[in-house]
């Protein structure tokens, strides 16, 4: 396995998410893959909130720290540079999605809007999801030109 950049840039880090000198925290892994930035990490049942369930915080960390992570690497690649800058997440939200298997169905909060098919989602299709995600925004896009037009 090649080196994460958690490694080669921070070993000595105590990151509760990413540190690999943290011997009670996740050690999150992040490798460049060509443009991208990829997360390894595997949940281990002590990590549930309840059975087949991860813990809300433990998933805020590992969005946190990858994203700060991919962040520092497209930083350091855009100055040209050979050291990542140091970053902090100034602010981030989690909006939460609920399953119901039992239905078959997600329900996304923010589009008030169930969809259908949770194995394919699951599995990665989120053709239907985005679809719905760039509707709203649009919607609401058009909706902030009306008032712009409307004010004048």
């Amino acid at each position: 396995m090649s080196e994460s950049l958690q490694e080669r840039y921070a070993p000595a880090s105590t990151c509760f998410g990413c540190g690999p000198a943290n011997a009670q925290g996740l050690h999150i892994r992040s490798f460049v893959e060509g443009d991208a930035v990829v997360a390894e990490w595997r949940a281990e049942p002590h990590y549930e909130a309840f059975p087949g369930v991860l813990n809300g915080g433990i998933v805020g960390a590992l969005l946190d720290c990858h994203s700060n992570w991919t962040a520092a690497h497209h930083l350091m690649r855009a100055a040209g540079a050979d050291s990542l800058p140091s970053c902090v997440t100034a602010e981030y939200a989690v909006k939460m999605r609920t399953y119901n298997f039992p239905q078959d169905r997600l329900s996304d909060k923010r589009l008030d809007h169930n969809l259908s098919g949770l194995d394919r989602l699951l599995d990665g299709d989120l053709d239907d999801l985005l679809e719905s995600l760039a509707q709203q925004d649009e919607a609401a896009r058009l909706a902030g030109l009306e008032e712009g037009a409307d004010d004048e």
